[in-house]
This record gives structure tokens, sequence and C-alpha cells, in this order.
């Protein structure tokens, strides 16, 4: 719903490719991360059509990864970070596993770790 909406806000400047296994049903991630993530890539960066903004949303492996092209906003509003931290925070919390940033001079990549119901089970009894 909340890519929709941001569709709609920024028609073509916004593009969102979703590369997820088919099997979704077996897998969940910390409530509301992606969304925050897709926030934080539309808050730092520039959306124009000049400078469409992609974000791509792929599983790799045991994560998911939310990746953007990086044009960051000339003005930046100030980051206190909190909202990355508070992924991790409870990506470490949850089941002890990390999230992963990586930059680049081009891209801005955070990774989630998947979460599966039976491994969080068993270890969190």
């Amino acid at each position: 719903a909340y890519i929709a909406m941001m569709k709609i806000r920024f028609g073509d400047n916004l593009s969102v490719l979703m590369n997820l296994d088919a099997n979704l049903d077996e897998i969940y991630v910390v409530p509301l991360s992606v969304q925050m993530l897709l926030e934080n890539c539309i808050k730092h960066n520039i959306v124009s059509s000049k400078h469409p903004l992609k974000i791509e949303i792929e599983q790799r492996d045991e994560t998911i990864c939310v990746r953007n092209n990086l044009q960051l906003k000339k003005q930046q509003q100030v980051s206190t970070g909190v909202g990355l931290n508070n992924i991790k925070e409870r990506y470490r919390i949850l089941n002890k596993k990390e999230v992963t940033v990586n930059e680049t001079e081009a891209h801005f990549e955070v990774c989630i770790p998947i979460i599966q119901l039976e491994t969080y089970a068993r270890t969190n009894r």
C-alpha cells in the first residue's frame, strides 16, 4: 500500500522493482522494517523527472535487500539514524542476526535477515 501511495505521488519518477521468491508465506521480517527502509530512500534522495529514484527489493539467500540509486538531496535533512538503528536493534533482540548496510558512490543498500518461524520458535523457547 505504501509503494502504491508513493507511485501516485511521484509517478514515473519513482520505480520499485521487487524480486522476491514466490514462497513468501513462510518467511517474515520485523514488522514495518521494509516500509521504513523505503521511507528512508525517499526522504534522503532526490525524486524528480531529471533524477528518477530506482528502488530494488530483492531476496538474497536469507535476507531481503532494499537498494536505491544514491542521489542525495542538496539540502539534506539532518538524519538522526533512529530509523535504521531501530531496525538493527529489533533484529539483534529478536534473532541475534545482523542488518548489513552497504554504501557506494552510486548505491545505498540495507539487507535485513529473513525470520523463519521454525528457527525462531526453536531458539526462543
